[in-house]
């Protein structure tokens, strides 16, 4: 297995394992009419920004997992003057390809992104299945949201 970096060519991968993840975590769900092609829109023109980066768990050509980060602005702090916060999302694996480890793999791929993208902290919402993932690599709840902090000079 691999974990690689999503190019502009993986914008179809990007958009179908989100849109896996959401008929996961909603099921039964129906999407609105349009609604894959706005997401399309959003992911390439966030990539394209460079507000979105995602990184893809790949064996052979087999996609099994991906996650994606969207890196926001944000106003300087008195305590950490970095002005970026990442957003995670699509926190996806595959299910066959579950309990191997590659979800652990691809977040901490993304966590160690922090100090090359100038972020001082990571949020996201998380599953039920994922909040153990969480608070075992540092994040801490507040409400339904959860965050990790990211000390000055990286993870």
């Amino acid at each position: 297995m691999e974990i690689r970096t999503a190019s502009e060519s993986d914008l179809e991968l990007v958009l179908r394992l989100r849109l896996d993840f959401l008929s996961e975590l909603r099921a039964p769900v129906q999407f609105p009419e349009g609604f894959p092609a706005v997401t399309r829109t959003f992911l390439e023109r966030t990539q394209r920004d460079g507000h979105l980066y995602s990184w893809i768990a790949q064996e052979g050509r087999e996609a099994l997992g991906i996650v994606s980060v969207i890196v926001n602005d944000a106003p300087p702090l008195p305590e950490d003057v970095r002005c970026r916060e990442g957003y995670i999302i699509n926190e996806y694996v595959v299910p066959a390809a579950r309990k191997k480890g590659i979800g652990r793999t691809l977040l901490r791929t993304a966590l160690a992104s922090a100090e090359a993208l100038g972020i001082r902290r990571f949020r996201l919402i998380a599953t039920e299945a994922g909040r153990p993932l969480y608070a075992s690599e540092g994040f801490t709840a507040a409400d339904r949201t959860m965050e990790l902090p990211v000390p000055a000079g990286g993870t």
